[in-house]
């Protein structure tokens, strides 16, 4: 039991009237009240040690494991982060300091290579660009004043997104429902993540999805009564769940209203070509199908489609809609007519199918299957 202690974090959490909380599980040294402790960039003097039943312990042994109350930091440490025991306070707030100096330095390492690295990229594609048209023998200079932009290409062209911020009461729930969000992996409309943690919803939450025009998720968390009539200001929603399945729901249901409508084709009327008959126009002839109306109907004014097998052979206007001999607006099921549309040079053959149809738009629907 001598020697400093060392654990790991099993949960964290914000709970009302105790703080940030961590369960921990102890694999070396013993804890008790007063020690000091530091988790990643959090530390803690411990104020509390509840057993799993809420009773206060002064004593933790190796394997054993507790809540430990008194936790300070800006977040609370996450699963799996490793708790070294120190001598004071004042080493704690050291150690906190260095590790948050450190991991600025190495955020802005990777920063800097990413931004290293994109220059040479895009370098690489100028030069690559450059050399074709020196090939083509396509380079010249621009004038300034005869300079335009291009229209944007599909690739550059916005795709709709729907950004969220996700609060949860516990790491485990944030660690859960990040799991479930990706498995999104649809292209016709973009989820953003951008914030995620553990705790109330706070007022910097309410300023960052006010920013991004965001939803927040609050998942078994609350929202105090001042941050909600700061988002109902902001017109910023704040949605809670205690289910993540209607989480998901509710989620799905933005992606639907952000998704491009579709459009439907509905076959008005169904005619099979019995033959085709050629009549004299002046000089030219024209093709007229014999056709039996087997469902629904056709009017004068139909856009048909003539179908030969699985390929479109016309889609258009009727130039004409007869029943015997005369020229006709409406013609029914189970009545013979001849058909004759607009492009001249179409020949038909006995078995074509004409449809009437009509073309409507309805709301796509999202098809992310998150797995249950």
């Amino acid at each position: 039991l001598r020697g400093r202690a060392e654990a790991v974090i099993i949960e964290s959490q914000v709970e009302q009237g105790l703080g940030k909380t961590a369960s921990v599980l102890l694999q070396r040294g013993s804890l008790g009240p007063g020690q000091c402790l530091v988790a990643s960039t959090s530390w803690c003097k411990i104020r509390l040690l509840l057993g799993d039943r809420g009773e206060r312990l002064t004593q933790l042994r190796p394997s054993e494991a507790a809540k430990i109350v008194g936790w300070r930091g800006e977040a609370v440490p996450a699963a799996g982060t490793e708790v070294l025991s120190v001598e004071s306070e004042a080493r704690a707030r050291e150690v906190v300091s260095y590790r948050e100096a450190a991991q600025a330095k190495t955020e802005a390492e990777s920063q800097v290579d990413a931004i290293v690295e994109q220059r040479r990229l895009t370098r690489e594609q100028y030069n690559t660009e450059r050399q074709l048209k020196l090939e083509k023998g396509s380079t010249r200079r621009r004038k300034r004043s005869s300079f335009q932009r291009g229209k944007p290409t599909a690739e550059e062209a916005d795709t709709p997104s729907v950004p969220i911020i996700v609060k949860g009461d516990v790491d485990g729930s944030v660690d859960a429902i990040l799991s479930v969000l990706d498995t999104y992996q649809e292209e016709y409309v973009k989820l953003d993540i951008v914030s995620f943690g553990v705790g109330q919803v706070s007022e910097n939450d309410i300023n960052m999805a006010e920013s991004f025009d965001a939803i927040i998720y609050a998942f078994n968390t609350s929202i105090p009564q001042n941050v909600q009539k700061q988002a109902d200001s902001s017109k910023v929603p704040v949605r809670c769940f205690d289910v993540i399945y209607h989480l998901i729901g509710d989620l799905k249901l933005e992606i639907t209203s952000k998704m491009p409508r579709l459009e439907v084709e509905d076959v008005l009327g169904r005619a099979n070509v019995i033959q085709e008959f050629q009549i004299k126009d002046k000089k030219n002839l024209l093709s007229v199908a014999g056709s039996r109306v087997v469902s629904g109907k056709f009017s004068r004014a139909s856009v048909v489609k003539v179908m030969r097998g699985q390929e479109c052979v016309y889609q258009g206007e009727l130039a004409s809609l007869k029943h015997m001999k005369d020229e006709v607006s409406e013609i029914l099921q189970n009545q013979e007519c001849g058909f004759r549309v607009k492009d001249e040079e179409i020949r038909f053959q006995p078995g074509d199918v004409f449809l009437a149809v009509e073309t409507r738009t309805e709301n796509d629907k999202c098809r992310w299957d998150p797995g249950f």
